[in-house]
């Protein structure tokens, strides 16, 4: 079966809207590693196009207090895919949205997690032509200490942490930051 062919700006458009969220999970990491220890684990699957999507393994607050963050993505697109395949949804078709719920579904849990702790963020909807909703992007942030975050920020900062957080998982294959990882807040700068 051959691959749908892709335009430039086609290409263009995925590449920005997934950096997009990239960006935006990395600075979820570094505002939940205020509030817990975070054990990131490197993918088996290398990006060469996009800035590399992070697996967090486990979010741990206290002894009593952890979440099992990789698994509990895993259980949820394997629901929407099985819910989807059920509404007649093509099992290839399936398994390509699966792909991109993981980095969605990530963000939304992330999300949760910071709204839970007290933060709290603007969100901007992208919209196709048709209509249709295409992504939903943080358009700012807002802290529990009262930083703010805006778009501009979450890019500088979003970026800068992917970097870090890449280079630490390229040389270990997991690496848990500690609550409060100074390395991790200094890149934050707020």
């Amino acid at each position: 079966m051959s691959k749908p062919h892709i335009t430039h700006c086609d290409f263009r458009q995925y590449k920005d809207l997934t950096n997009q969220l990239v960006m935006e999970e990395s600075v979820f990491i570094a505002l939940i590693n205020r509030h817990a220890d975070v054990l990131i684990k490197r993918r088996s699957v290398k990006s060469s196009v996009t800035l590399p999507f992070l697996c967090i393994a486990q979010i741990t607050f206290s002894m009593n207090d952890s979440i099992l963050f990789s698994q509990l993505i895993e259980d949820k697109i394997g629901c929407i895919k099985s819910l989807e395949m059920s509404q007649g949804v093509k099992e290839s078709t399936a398994n390509e949205r699966l792909k991109k719920n993981r980095l969605k579904q990530t963000n939304f849990l992330l999300n949760d997690i910071l709204s839970e702790i007290g933060y709290f963020n603007r969100t901007k909807f992208e919209k196709r032509k048709t209509g249709g909703l295409v992504l939903e992007f943080i358009d700012s942030i807002e802290c529990v200490n009262g930083d703010f975050f805006d778009g501009d920020d979450i890019a500088f900062y979003g970026k800068r942490i992917n970097n870090f957080l890449e280079k630490a998982i390229n040389e270990k294959p997991s690496v848990l930051f500690e609550k409060d990882n100074q390395q991790l807040q200094n890149l934050i700068g707020k």
